[in-house]
C-alpha cells in the first residue's frame, strides 16, 4: 500500500486585487507551500485561502510560522 503525498489548494478572493496581483500571491504562496509539503503528514490536505490585504504581506513569513503548529496539531489528532 502507497502512502498519498500531501496535497495543497489555493482559493485566492477577488478582493486581493486585479488578475495580475491574484496570480503573483498564488505564485508566492505556491512557492512557499512546496518546501512545506514534505512535513505535511501523508495524505493529508491543506487550504490556503487569500484575503483582502494579502497582496501586501510577508506571505513566506506567514506561512514558515503556521505550517508548523498545523503540523502539530495534525499530529496530536492521530
Amino acid at each position: 500500500m502507497t502512502s498519498t503525498p500531501a496535497q495543497a489548494g489555493l482559493i485566492i478572493s477577488k478582493s486581493v486585487g486585479g488578475s495580475v496581483v491574484r496570480h503573483r500571491v498564488a505564485r508566492q504562496l505556491r512557492h512557499s507551500l512546496r518546501e512545506h509539503l514534505d512535513v505535511l503528514p501523508s495524505g493529508s490536505h491543506i487550504v490556503v485561502r487569500a484575503l483582502m490585504g494579502s497582496a501586501g504581506q510577508d506571505l513566506k513569513k506567514d506561512l514558515n510560522s503556521l505550517i508548523p503548529k498545523l503540523v502539530e496539531k495534525a499530529m496530536a489528532l492521530r
